[in-house]
């Protein structure tokens, strides 16, 4: 099995076991390169199953493709992808703090306090509602002389 249909199976097995990440990979032929970014950063820098499958396929792929080099990457690295030979995109969680939702919002001014009404949606479920009160203040800014 040549290098790159085996990173391809082990970062299908990797987007099973951690399915809320965003998987990009590049092969730089010319380079025997192998480039792989995960995102969001919080998976890379501190998810244990990623964390313990990385190390696990770094090992495995020196042993195998000892030619060859890998490296692992996140969106902050100073190099980036260029010409992507593989994505896979991660499903967001309702567990994951950095998932970005669609959001309704709807501002009633009023004397004393403002209503802010939140409509969330993930991965097709039905939509949650939640509401915030926030304390209005009124705000006076000193003239100049």
């Amino acid at each position: 099995m040549e290098a790159k249909e085996y990173i391809i199976e082990k970062l299908n097995s990797l987007s099973e076991k951690v399915p809320n990440a965003c998987i990009r990979y590049e092969h730089e032929e010319d380079t025997s390169s192998h480039i792989i970014e995960i995102t969001p950063r919080e998976i890379y820098n501190s998810n244990e199953d990623y964390i313990s499958w990385e190390s696990a396929l770094y090992d495995e792929f020196v042993d195998k493709y000892p030619f060859e080099n890998i490296c692992f990457i996140s969106d902050d690295a100073l190099v980036g992808l260029n010409k992507i030979t593989f994505e896979i995109e991660g499903v967001p969680t309702t567990n994951d703090r950095n998932t970005v939702f669609d959001a309704i919002v709807s501002i009633n001014a009023g004397n004393s306090q403002n209503k802010m009404s939140f409509t969330f949606s993930a991965g097709g479920e039905k939509p949650q509602e939640d509401e915030m009160i926030i304390n209005y203040i009124d705000y006076i800014y000193p003239q100049a002389a």
